[in-house]
């Protein structure tokens, strides 16, 4: 476990997504798989192309790992990675964020003894000693190093608008590169339009799968002000 306390330093984060390479769109038809679990897209589990994932969730895609931002803890507040009796904590941040019925048996089943998410890839944002939002990697299948998942981002409602989603991103980003992982990937909805925003600031791209997804980014672009491009990748492994 490890715990870095503020030290002052604002937040500061700077826009690193005109630094990513952009891969060009693929031209293959949309294919005929539906996978609905982030999991299912992950490392070696996609289906041979040209059989395109067309999940119902929307998918981001950080290409390279490099050029990451520094950390810069927003004032008020530490950042830390879990600890024992966290997992109440955690229930109470989901279920603000992510669905309903988290409780700390579930928190330590689902994430706690997980083989998928290492322990000091688990991090929550502190405000005194109160955990107030957290984030982890997920790595599937455990051992390989090409694609690591960012899961479970959540911030407590009444903490909102600080900063804290781009301090636990970027905390589960600088981790995977420190790893040595080559890429990054998430999975977000539509109506999810700040954390969007955030993922983009980061230079996470969003992935087109087919003319559904394209749509959809299409959508979140114009409500966010941000510039669509038909460049961004189509798949989370190409052809």
């Amino acid at each position: 476990m490890w715990e870095w306390e503020n030290s002052g330093v604002g937040e500061g984060m700077k826009d690193c997504s005109a630094t990513l390479s952009r891969p060009p769109q693929s031209t293959r038809p949309p294919g005929r798989v539906r996978i609905e679990t982030p999991g299912s897209l992950t490392w070696g589990s996609l289906p041979s192309m040209p059989e395109i994932a067309s999940p119902s969730q929307m998918y981001m895609l950080r290409p390279h790992l490099e050029g990451l931002p520094e950390l810069a803890l927003p004032a008020g507040f530490g950042l830390r990675t879990y600890r024992p009796g966290d997992e109440a904590a955690w229930a109470r941040i989901m279920n603000h964020c992510i669905g309903r019925d988290w409780t700390t048996d579930r928190c330590r089943r689902e994430m706690v003894e997980n083989p998928a998410i290492p322990p000091d890839s688990f991090f929550f944002a502190t405000r005194g000693d109160e955990p107030v939002g957290t984030a982890c990697a997920q790595i599937q299948p455990p051992g390989q190093r090409d694609l690591g998942t960012i899961h479970m981002v959540g911030v407590a409602p009444e903490c909102r608008g600080h900063g804290l989603g781009t301090l636990l991103t970027l905390a589960v980003l600088r981790w995977l590169a420190d790893q040595g992982f080559r890429r990054a990937q998430l999975s977000t909805d539509d109506w999810r339009l700040p954390a969007i925003r955030t993922y983009l600031r980061l230079g996470l791209l969003p992935v087109l799968f087919d003319a559904r997804h394209r749509a959809r980014w299409q959508a979140v672009c114009a409500q966010l002000g941000w510039p669509y491009r038909d460049d961004w990748p189509a798949a989370i492994h190409p052809p």
